[in-house]
């Protein structure tokens, strides 16, 4: 993987560390009741999920993160549980976090898009638009891959 990829999934590995150390401390914080348990499994369940969804889905589990440790900091305040206020907090960093890069985070499928013309990934046929069925055909038969854009007319 090259620096700038390893670069562009460093915010990723960043938020999932932040998501599971506010899991932990919201386990910890198990004591308060079923609720702590259970806004756990919530954070780790936003891992998949951020990578699982794009667009403004992901904009749409920034709310649901920030409700989250809402839900932890009332914990925290009402129970008197300083993991739960720990955790509240990990969740608003890593909910600002998926906030402000959504757009870039890595997501499945990712790859399978190709970059439109102002960069950003759009779907669709990756193909070339002057090859027609036979040279497709060809340059499959001589080992090419017609999907690449890179190669020389």
């Amino acid at each position: 993987m090259s620096d700038r990829g390893r670069a562009a999934n460093r915010p990723l590995w960043i938020y999932v560390a932040l998501l599971a150390l506010a899991a932990g401390a919201l386990w910890l914080a198990r004591g308060a009741g079923p609720s702590a348990g259970a806004l756990a499994v919530l954070s780790l369940a936003a891992i998949p999920a951020t990578i699982a969804i794009t667009g403004r889905a992901r904009l749409l589990l920034v709310v649901v993160l920030l409700a989250t440790a809402t839900g932890a900091g009332w914990l925290g305040i009402a129970d008197g549980q300083p993991f739960a206020l720990v955790a509240a907090l990990l969740l608003v960093a890593a909910g600002t976090l998926l906030g402000r890069f959504a757009a870039t985070l890595p997501g499945m499928g990712g790859r399978f898009r190709r970059a439109g013309a102002d960069g950003t990934a759009t779907g669709g046929d990756a193909r070339p638009a002057e090859l027609d069925e036979a040279d497709l055909w060809r340059e499959l038969s001589d080992g090419r891959d017609p999907t690449e854009t890179d190669r020389p007319p």
